[in-house]
């Protein structure tokens, strides 16, 4: 009997280019909010050969990834569990997309560390932002507040966080902030998990060409510059080839592999990119 991959943010460009993978191997649950959209990447999964269920979940709904992560157990033995759902700065109110990145992280994560065996993996999505903001600036103590079991003081303390922090761009700030506490909740939960046998890994694309992050970088007229910085050809990253990595991080192959976070950027980290728009043979090494 195949076992179960789950993903999130399913009916999405990445999320469904990772279920036409993953598909090749397991059964497939996947989620989004959008029903329609939901139903035809069912549908054009199960075209195409493909044992896949769906299911309608908000990730910062706990209840909702409670039901997600039993009816995953109920379908099998779960290898997988691939996060992809999440808001950038366009889609919704700043304290909306925090709770949807940050909240819907720890939602997923907590409610399938109980029914996941040893083995088995899960992959939350991060974002390029996190390593370019810089350490010292990170609220190390505010992350923290998301080690108690009643989590909606580090929601709300949060908020407030980047809405005073930076009122001119609240959206944006909740977008990057989340995206860090994911880069440190990470961390901090990998030897919790991996004392059950559960790996914790990610990926933080750059420039990544999905719907999301086309529309982000048209409205901030920031792609001309992000792209001066990439090695690869001076081009986005493609769908097919994110899908390919969070495939790869996911493989039960890599079994010694947990608490990494892989930059998939085309090198425009490593190339001296430090969020300002400096010709790339200025930056700092």
């Amino acid at each position: 009997m195949k076992k179960i991959c789950v993903i999130t943010g399913a009916a999405g460009g990445l999320g469904f280019g990772c279920a036409k993978i993953m598909a090749e191997k397991y059964k497939l649950l996947i989620s989004d909010v959008n029903k329609e959209k939901l139903d035809q990447a069912v549908s054009e999964l199960r075209d195409k050969g493909y044992e896949a269920e769906g299911i309608l979940v908000d990730v910062s709904d706990r209840s909702q990834v409670k039901a997600m992560a039993e009816k995953a157990k109920g379908m099998g033995t779960i290898a997988s569990v691939i996060h992809l759902a999440g808001l950038t700065g366009l889609y919704g109110e700043p304290a909306r997309i925090f709770r949807v990145n940050a909240m819907g992280v720890i939602n997923i994560n907590e409610e399938f560390y109980n029914v996941l065996e040893s083995g088995s993996a899960i992959m939350d999505i991060c974002s390029s932002v996190a390593y370019l903001m810089p350490r010292d600036r990170w609220p190390i103590d505010l992350f923290k507040l998301a080690r108690k079991e009643d989590k909606e003081e580090f929601f709300n303390k949060m908020v407030s966080f980047f809405l005073d922090g930076n009122p001119e761009k609240p959206q944006g700030m909740a977008y990057t902030w989340s995206r860090c506490f994911i880069y440190w909740y990470l961390m901090d939960c990998t030897f919790k998990f991996g004392q059950k046998g559960i790996r914790l890994v990610s990926t933080a694309p750059g420039v990544v060409e999905t719907e999301m992050s086309k529309q982000d970088l048209a409205k901030s007229g920031s792609l001309e510059a992000r792209l001066s910085y990439v090695a690869m050809g001076n081009r986005m990253g493609t769908i097919d080839e994110a899908a390919f990595l969070i495939s790869t991080l996911v493989d039960e192959r890599n079994s010694y592999l947990t608490g990494i976070i892989v930059p998939l950027d085309g090198g425009e980290i490593a190339s001296g990119f430090k969020g300002q728009r400096t010709p790339r043979n200025e930056a700092d090494f």
